[in-house]
């Protein structure tokens, strides 16, 4: 997927007739929340779809799919000779816990805080109860400002129960900071921290196999939050909060990288598309 910006209404042509395969284009907001046009067959290039749209001045985002199972290479040209915008290329990057000291449990009845835990219970323990788990990412490479199309994190599934096989939810929440203080055992030092307003609900899959990769559901408009403020820089730390919303179950996943009985296992990885705010040198012009 692409990134473009219109300074004003404007009638825009997505003319993939270079392509190998059958092609089918898709314009969304930039949250690929909300899908604006899309088209299939469109234009005179038979399967190789061209798209017309009239859109208002804003910020898009282009998909470029294949109809059905349809793949190979793709050639999409963007024609809007009547006004100045751009094409930008999303960026994905990756960072993992630095160490398990970033990952903490909190108990929501006492405010007992516990670091450095082979895993994390997601989120409800045995023992405490309702709990918030905090994991915390160390050098966030996102410019200030910038559009965050995905961002996920991947645990490693750290034991199999009965727990583990019900339904359970979890609200993914960030701290609300340009630069996430590390975590101490401090009571209620996840809690008391200041979060955004915006976040996502995740429904993790059913455990079944040890050491599985779980991954949660996309936060990006949460994240998108987080970098929108002044004080955020690139290589700054930010921190996920994840607390108890429905269900029964439970979720055991490690809190670091690892190895046991001849498997090993990667710590908590953050992945994160984003499209930076303008245009960077190289980016692919319209007219």
């Amino acid at each position: 997927f692409y990134a473009f910006s219109l300074d004003r209404s404007s009638n825009i042509q997505m003319d993939s007739c270079a392509s190998s395969y059958d092609t089918f284009l898709r314009i969304f907001d930039m949250s690929l929340g909300e899908e604006y046009t899309s088209c299939d067959d469109c234009g005179n290039c038979g399967t190789r779809t061209v798209l017309d749209a009239q859109l208002e001045a804003g910020d898009y985002v282009l998909v470029i799919e294949g109809y059905a199972e349809s793949e190979g290479e793709y050639s999409v040209t963007m024609n809007c000779p009547d006004q100045a915008g751009g094409i930008n290329l999303p960026i994905t990057e990756s960072v993992a816990v630095a160490d398990t000291d970033d990952t903490a449990e909190e108990q929501v009845s006492s405010g007992s805080v516990v670091t450095d835990s082979r895993d994390l219970e997601l989120s409800f323990d045995g023992r405490w109860g309702e709990q918030v788990v905090g994991v915390r990412f160390e050098g966030v490479n996102i410019a200030q400002g910038a559009v965050v199309a995905e961002a996920v994190v991947d645990f490693t599934v750290s034991q199999i129960s009965a727990l583990a096989q019900q339904e359970i939810s979890v609200t993914i929440k960030m701290e609300l900071s340009g630069d996430a203080a590390a975590i101490t055992e401090t009571s209620r030092d996840l809690s008391r921290r200041p979060t955004t307003s915006s976040e996502a609900r995740w429904s993790p899959e059913i455990s079944l196999v040890q050491y599985d990769t779980l991954s949660t559901a996309n936060f990006n408009h949460v994240m998108s939050e987080v970098v929108a403020q002044p004080t955020w820089s690139p290589g700054n730390s930010v921190m996920l909060l994840f607390t108890y919303l429905s269900g029964q179950g439970n979720r055991w996943v490690k809190s670091g990288a690892g190895a046991d009985a001849g498997v090993s296992w990667p710590a908590p990885t953050l992945r994160y598309t984003y499209f930076e705010t303008g245009f960077a040198d190289g980016a692919i012009r319209c007219g």
